[in-house]
């Protein structure tokens, strides 16, 4: 005789049901929603990248320009052309971080000012409320 033939049909109906109400229960727990801030994710990416660069790049000019246009250039160009505001006072203070490391490795960088004005505009908007 196997061992399902010694569970009656009433206990196994029984104790199926609880496990299922039980993960009933368990799945109702509502999540709170996460919210990310595309703008820490840019951010990372063009520190990823310039890391990348910096540990592999290739000695002479070309190799490096070359390099550069798959590492660090294409998240670089994303941060020059943001437009929105940070949605996150992290994302806010990352873009306010990354401006100001641009301003001191370069002294000018085409996204030092879309770094601010994203910041500013996250500042300005919980300013208000």
């Amino acid at each position: 005789m196997n061992a399902m033939q010694n569970i009656s049909r009433r206990l196994f109906l029984s104790q199926s049901s609880a496990a299922a109400v039980s993960g009933l229960a368990a799945s109702t727990t509502i999540a709170q929603p996460v919210v990310t801030d595309p703008l820490i994710d840019a951010i990372a990416a063009y520190r990823s990248g310039l890391a990348d660069f910096n540990q592999n790049a290739p000695e002479d000019d070309m190799g490096s320009n070359a390099y550069g246009e798959i590492t660090w250039k294409p998240a670089h160009a994303v941060l020059a052309s943001w437009t929105r505001p940070a949605i996150s006072r992290e994302g806010a203070l990352e873009a306010l971080r990354i401006a100001h490391w641009e301003l001191d490795y370069s002294g000018d960088s085409a996204m030092i000012v879309p770094m601010m004005a994203a910041a500013l505009s996250y500042f300005e908007k919980e300013d208000r409320t």
